[in-house]
Protein backbone atom coordinates (compact mmCIF):
# COMPACT_ATOMS: atom_id res chain seq x y z
CA UNK A 1 0.00 0.00 0.00
CA UNK A 2 2.64 2.17 0.73
CA UNK A 3 3.95 1.73 -2.61
CA UNK A 4 0.97 2.82 -3.81
CA UNK A 5 0.77 6.10 -2.23
CA UNK A 6 4.05 6.96 -3.22
CA UNK A 7 2.86 6.61 -6.25
CA UNK A 8 0.25 8.11 -7.45
CA UNK A 9 1.95 11.04 -5.20
CA UNK A 10 5.07 11.30 -6.94
CA UNK A 11 2.45 11.33 -10.43
CA UNK A 12 0.14 14.06 -8.82
CA UNK A 13 3.05 16.24 -7.85
CA UNK A 14 5.02 16.23 -11.30
CA UNK A 15 2.25 16.08 -13.80
CA UNK A 16 -1.13 16.81 -11.46
CA UNK A 17 -3.63 19.68 -12.46
CA UNK A 18 -2.79 23.41 -11.50
CA UNK A 19 -5.99 25.59 -11.57
CA UNK A 20 -4.41 28.42 -13.82
CA UNK A 21 -6.14 31.43 -11.51
CA UNK A 22 -4.24 33.62 -9.69
CA UNK A 23 -0.87 32.39 -10.94
CA UNK A 24 -1.15 28.91 -10.53
CA UNK A 25 -2.86 29.17 -6.59
CA UNK A 26 -6.03 29.02 -8.05
CA UNK A 27 -9.44 31.08 -6.12
CA UNK A 28 -9.22 30.06 -2.31
CA UNK A 29 -5.28 29.50 -2.65
CA UNK A 30 -4.71 32.62 -3.39
CA UNK A 31 -4.99 33.95 0.35
CA UNK A 32 -3.52 30.49 1.28
CA UNK A 33 -0.79 31.76 -0.89
CA UNK A 34 -0.59 35.42 0.81
CA UNK A 35 -0.30 33.79 4.12
CA UNK A 36 2.33 31.13 3.50
CA UNK A 37 4.05 34.25 2.27
CA UNK A 38 3.38 36.87 4.72
CA UNK A 39 3.04 34.63 7.77
CA UNK A 40 4.34 36.86 10.61
CA UNK A 41 3.39 40.14 9.19
CA UNK A 42 -0.83 38.71 8.79
CA UNK A 43 -0.35 37.22 12.62
CA UNK A 44 1.24 40.40 14.15
CA UNK A 45 -1.31 43.54 12.38
CA UNK A 46 -4.09 41.32 13.38
CA UNK A 47 -5.55 40.48 9.55
CA UNK A 48 -6.43 36.80 10.41
CA UNK A 49 -10.14 36.36 10.27
CA UNK A 50 -11.69 33.70 12.87
CA UNK A 51 -12.16 31.54 9.87
CA UNK A 52 -8.59 31.05 8.47
CA UNK A 53 -7.60 31.23 11.81
CA UNK A 54 -8.72 27.36 11.88
CA UNK A 55 -6.90 26.80 8.58
CA UNK A 56 -3.73 28.20 9.57
CA UNK A 57 -1.55 25.07 10.25
CA UNK A 58 -1.06 24.02 6.03
CA UNK A 59 0.40 27.27 5.28
CA UNK A 60 2.29 27.86 8.54
CA UNK A 61 4.34 24.30 7.31
CA UNK A 62 4.48 25.24 3.72
CA UNK A 63 6.16 28.51 4.88
CA UNK A 64 8.41 26.37 6.87
CA UNK A 65 9.11 23.95 3.62
CA UNK A 66 10.27 27.10 1.62
CA UNK A 67 12.15 27.95 4.53
CA UNK A 68 14.31 24.78 4.80
CA UNK A 69 14.80 24.54 1.01
CA UNK A 70 15.97 27.87 1.13
CA UNK A 71 13.24 28.75 -1.98
CA UNK A 72 11.98 31.96 -2.61
CA UNK A 73 8.75 32.31 -2.17
CA UNK A 74 6.92 32.91 -5.47
CA UNK A 75 3.43 31.21 -6.69
CA UNK A 76 5.43 28.11 -7.87
CA UNK A 77 7.33 27.58 -5.21
CA UNK A 78 4.27 27.81 -2.96
CA UNK A 79 2.19 25.13 -5.06
CA UNK A 80 5.18 22.79 -4.48
CA UNK A 81 5.46 23.14 -0.76
CA UNK A 82 1.78 22.55 -0.77
CA UNK A 83 2.39 19.12 -2.70
CA UNK A 84 5.22 18.09 -1.03
CA UNK A 85 3.09 18.72 2.43
CA UNK A 86 0.12 16.79 0.99
CA UNK A 87 2.43 14.13 -0.32
CA UNK A 88 3.93 14.15 3.56
CA UNK A 89 0.41 13.75 4.82
CA UNK A 90 -0.56 10.55 2.93
CA UNK A 91 3.11 8.97 3.72
CA UNK A 92 1.89 9.56 7.79
CA UNK A 93 -1.67 8.50 6.81
CA UNK A 94 -0.12 5.37 5.09
CA UNK A 95 2.05 4.48 7.86
CA UNK A 96 -0.73 5.40 10.90
CA UNK A 97 -3.13 2.79 9.04
CA UNK A 98 -0.67 -0.06 8.21
CA UNK A 99 0.11 0.14 12.11
CA UNK A 100 -3.55 0.11 13.27
CA UNK A 101 -4.23 -2.51 11.06
CA UNK A 102 -1.14 -4.48 12.13
CA UNK A 103 -2.41 -4.20 15.60
CA UNK A 104 -5.80 -5.39 14.71
CA UNK A 105 -4.58 -8.19 12.77
CA UNK A 106 -6.37 -6.76 9.39
CA UNK A 107 -5.44 -7.34 6.03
Amino acid sequence: MLCLVVSWWLLMFFFGEIIPVEGGVGFDGFWYAHLTRDFGSIISNGQLSHYYAQRILPSALARAILIVLSAPFSNANIVSAFRLLNGLMLLFGTLVWSRIAAHYSLS
